[in-house]
């Protein structure tokens, strides 16, 4: 599986759950919207989610095998200027999905996943003199999204199956500050 790949799943089963079970979600994953961007597949962004809230999210994910920080260049200049355009649309939002987990041959452990608004990201990075965020700073001031297995339909079949993901609901529900 591609570098990454993994946690996208994780997170495309978990707006299935969503889209399929609670019916308050519609996904895209790497599909041409309305005409608003006009890039090869390859350089869309990971997810296009839409709320019964009438919110659009776009959600960039990252999966991270350092322990301790998330280097900004993994963080490219078109998925930067992506996420911000859709985050100064009214109910837009642009958001980076950030999975620290561990290498599989590891022996120390560790799979965290954070929400950082691409805002937010923006502030930090011209406010300091690093090249990365620190897994430390992204504790205390990014929201933790929890691992959970979600039962959804079958595809083809009758019956519901047990999928791995992270709670996004936590992010695309929550109530506003």
């Amino acid at each position: 599986m591609k570098r990454g790949k993994e946690f996208e799943n994780e997170i495309k089963n978990s707006l299935r759950y969503y889209k399929d079970v609670e019916k308050n979600v519609m996904f895209s994953k790497n599909e041409l919207l309305g005409g608003k961007f006009h890039f090869h597949e390859d350089l869309l962004p990971d997810f296009f989610v839409f709320t019964d809230r009438g919110i659009f999210w776009l959600l960039e994910c990252k999966k991270i095998q350092n322990k301790n920080s998330f280097p900004f260049w993994l963080l490219k200049k078109h998925q930067i200027k992506d996420l911000r355009r859709v985050s100064k649309w009214p109910n837009g939002k642009g958001v980076v999905l950030l999975n620290f987990r561990s290498p599989k041959k590891s022996e120390e452990k560790w799979n965290e996943v954070f929400a950082i608004p691409i805002r937010k990201f923006i502030k930090y990075v011209k406010s300091t003199d690093r090249k990365s965020l620190k897994r430390s700073w992204v504790q205390e001031n990014c929201m933790r999204l929890e691992k959970r297995k979600f039962e959804v339909p079958k595809t083809k079949k009758e019956g519901t199956v047990k999928i791995s993901g992270w709670d996004i609901g936590k992010l695309l529900f929550k109530k506003e500050d």
